[in-house]
């Protein structure tokens, strides 16, 4: 197994993680803001869930799908 492909030049930018992933105003994004909440990541803090976000991307094995849709992969973690 692997970790995902070219995680070792990921980019997670801190803007989008606040306007999306900790935003609890944003339409579609306030649903993943209250799970990461519940593990203590907060919305005046982006940097943490932003370096979790990258070394969970870097540490774990996953195992890659490609599904009969055009430029579409699947990552799943492995255990």
């Amino acid at each position: 197994m692997a970790t995902v492909p070219g995680c070792d030049q990921a980019i997670v930018e801190s803007a989008k993680v606040v306007s999306y992933l900790l935003s609890s105003t944003h339409p579609i994004g306030r649903s993943k803001a209250r799970f990461f909440t519940q593990f203590g990541f907060r919305e005046d803090a982006p940097e943490k869930l932003v370096q979790a976000l990258l070394k969970h991307i870097r540490t774990y094995d996953v195992a890659v799908a490609h599904l009969p849709v055009p430029n579409a992969t699947v990552l799943r973690r492995i255990g």
